[in-house]
Formats: C-alpha cells, structure tokens, sequence
C-alpha cells in the first residue's frame, strides 16, 4: 500500500528549520515525501548538505529549484510559474509551504495550486511598523490568505495577531524552538480527520 504524499517546499534561508534529521525520519515513517528546495543566488546551503537525509530514506527525494534573479526582479514571474507547475504536477495529497509571500511575482503561482490541502507558512501575525514595503506586503497578505484555510505559525502571539486579520484561519502553532512543522502535518492529518477525508478524495 503506497503512503500518503507530501510535497514539502522550503526555501534556502528557512532550511535550518527543515532540516531535521529526527523529524524528518519521522514523518518518513508515514509519508512520502517529495522535498522542493529554493535556491537564490546567495544561498547557504549546498546540494551535497541534504545527501545523507536523502541516502538514509528511499521515500525522500529532493528537487533543487534555483531563481536566478532578485526576490522582487519581475523575471520572477517566470520561474515560479515553473515552480507552480512542478508542485502541481507531483499530485500530493498535500502541499506544505513553509515560506510567506514577499513578491506580486509569486502570486500566479500561489493562484495555480489546489488549495484544498495546502498549508501556508505565516512568519508575522501582520506587518509590523519597520519593515520594508509595508503597502504591498499588506496587499499580497490580504490576496493570500484569504485563500488559505490553513496556515502554520510559530508564535502564539503572532498568530493571535493574524487571527484578527484572517478569523477564518485554521492556524498550526510550532514553537519556534522546535525548528520543525512536524507537528503541524500531524495535526493536519489526526486531529482533522473528517476535513482530511474529504481532502484525499479530491
């Protein structure tokens, strides 16, 4: 019998949290898992830095997605609509997107995908008085998680802050010390059940 599939999408500066040995054996035990990892031009981390994840499990395979350009070079437009095209075609009974959205280039990809079994990473309950951008980083949070019944935090007073903004939310709460959504995919498939079932029959 072929385990449920997770295509798992992580951005180079958010590895560290990913990157969990334990964690990741863990959910390898229930799920395959099809891991998707972006890479900038300035990236920490290097292909040959997952080989023994990837050599220590047979249901892991991992992608390397690299962009080429500047988070908000309208190039973009390009290579995440390839990106959206790859998560797409992996056919996964759910995508988990551990990253926020910074750029108007990600939202057609954001629009290409099901939603149905798709969790969003929110890093900020909302946007905080000092960061950059703060217009069109309110635009692109109220286009995408409207959309987004289910979304993973790692704070409970951020995502308080974020419940007031989105009250229709599902929120995952990870401590950050975790470093890990483990508790997030298991939550999402035990303790919702009923929401699941409906979700692996689409």
């Amino acid at each position: 019998m072929n385990k449920r599939k997770i295509c798992w999408i992580t951005p180079d500066y958010f590895v560290d949290c990913d990157l969990n040995y334990f964690n990741m054996h863990e959910i390898l035990r229930h799920y395959d898992i099809h891991w998707i990892v972006l890479f900038s031009k300035n990236n920490r981390f290097k292909e040959a830095d997952f080989e023994q994840i990837r050599k220590e499990n047979t249901n892991l395979t991992i992608e390397f997605f690299r962009f080429n350009n500047r988070i908000r070079n309208p190039k973009n437009i390009l290579a995440h609509m390839r990106l959206g095209k790859i998560i797409k075609k992996q056919n996964s009974d759910i995508i988990y997107m551990n990253d926020s959205v910074y750029s108007p280039w990600e939202l057609p990809m954001f629009y290409l995908l099901p939603k149905k079994h798709y969790i969003q990473t929110a890093h900020q309950g909302e946007v905080h008085i000092g960061m950059g951008h703060q217009r069109l980083l309110n635009t692109l949070r109220r286009l995408v998680y409207s959309q987004v019944k289910y979304v993973n935090m790692f704070s409970e007073s951020q995502a308080a802050l974020f419940q007031k903004h989105f009250p229709d939310s599902k929120i995952f709460r990870i401590p950050l010390a975790l470093k890990s959504p483990t508790m997030v995919l298991f939550d999402f498939f035990h303790l919702e059940q009923s929401i699941m079932q409906r979700i692996l029959i689409c």
